[in-house]
């Protein structure tokens, strides 16, 4: 996808981010510092009219509050003689409201699924690559979290644009791919070489998650939707702790024969621990191979079980970890007021030196 954003002050690239990933109102700054002209331009020809934001718009309930927000600071800024507000602007918010109005008419809606865009710069050049996915607006739908991307997975995915080699040329398997954002950038990476596109495996348990993952790399403006070897898989960890079920964990770990494992917010409650272990002591048995989990830190005592279990058959080492741009990816609004690289720790896992990996 590209927005064609030609280089605008970045605090008009701030407020395009931030409503591409539906960051709350108040987390935006709009950037009064600027012309009434140029901000106007900006905000109708590079969100409104732009035809990627037609075609994947945040949901209607967002977009009526950053309309709101936008008009009513476009209405109190300084303006020339020949300055107005495009109509088409009032127009879209007033249709939004009408269209809402009608919704709480006929009851509480809860939110909707959205088009969420985030924006990065790969490799410093001034160009923006994105990934955009459709995510749930709700903690649980249809009984699993795995249809919103989660903090974890955006400090991940800017640790892999940060440090690319990690998944360049490498072979990929994703625990709890969730909505595919971290498959997609991972994706996005390999094609920037078109030798080094390797096989990516995303997996899941859950067959709703699995399905809105693949029509997430399968969406035009991604360019996992290229990619030669991107594919879903169910898995289930507990199969590798079950006699029957561990033939299924050896058939996929055998196709997929990953260089690097990555995971995030993998650990979310204690019961899933042994499970997980497992199964990353049997993705990390040959030797050379890596996994990059990255944890939320919500509960000190689960984290502390999973890194204890893990270090009885794994190397666990904590990765150093500070972003540049704590906001590169926005759509982080499940750490509050915190700095996301404080509540997420991203772990390195390998096979001991005492446990010798298989060649």
């Amino acid at each position: 996808m590209n927005v064609a954003l030609c280089n605008p002050p970045d605090a008009l690239v701030d407020v395009l981010r931030g409503y591409a990933t539906l960051c709350p109102i108040r987390t935006l700054q709009f950037p009064n510092t600027l012309s009434f002209h140029q901000v106007h331009e900006f905000l109708l020809n590079h969100i409104l009219l732009h035809p990627f934001f037609i075609s994947y718009p945040p949901s209607p309930q967002y977009q009526q509050q950053f309309w709101k927000w936008t008009l009513a600071h476009l209405e109190s800024m300084p303006m020339e003689e020949d300055d107005e507000i495009d109509y088409r602007l009032y127009h879209h918010h007033v249709s939004l409201v009408s269209r809402s109005t009608t919704s709480y008419a006929m009851g509480f809606i809860p939110p909707l699924p959205s088009y969420f865009t985030y924006f990065w710069r790969q490799g410093g050049g001034p160009d923006f690559e994105s990934a955009t996915l459709l995510e749930s607006r709700t903690t649980i739908e249809s009984g699993t979290t795995g249809l919103k991307t989660w903090g974890a997975s955006l400090v991940l995915a800017q640790f892999l644009t940060v440090y690319s080699d990690l998944v360049r040329g490498k072979r990929l398997l994703e625990l709890g791919s969730g909505a595919g954002l971290l498959g997609i950038i991972a994706a996005n990476i390999q094609l920037m070489d078109s030798s080094a596109c390797e096989s990516i495996y995303l997996t899941d348990v859950n067959p709703e998650v699995l399905a809105r993952c693949a029509e997430n790399l399968s969406l035009p403006c991604n360019k996992s939707s290229s990619h030669p070897s991107i594919k879903t898989v169910h898995l289930d960890w507990t199969d590798s702790l079950d006699p029957i079920g561990i033939a299924s964990v050896h058939d996929l770990l055998e196709e997929a024969s990953p260089d690097v494992i990555l995971g995030a917010d993998v650990v979310y409650d204690p019961g899933i621990i042994p499970s997980l272990v497992e199964i990353l002591r049997l993705a990390l048995e040959h030797q050379g191979r890596t996994a990059l989990i990255a944890l939320t830190e919500r509960n000190q005592d689960t984290l502390a079980q999973f890194i204890q279990a893990a270090r009885m058959s794994l190397c666990v080492e904590q990765l150093q970890v500070t972003l540049a741009d704590t906001r590169m990816f926005w759509g982080i609004s499940d750490f509050g007021d915190s700095i996301p690289d404080q509540i997420v720790k991203v772990f390195q896992l390998s096979t001991r030196p005492d446990r010798p990996g298989i060649e």
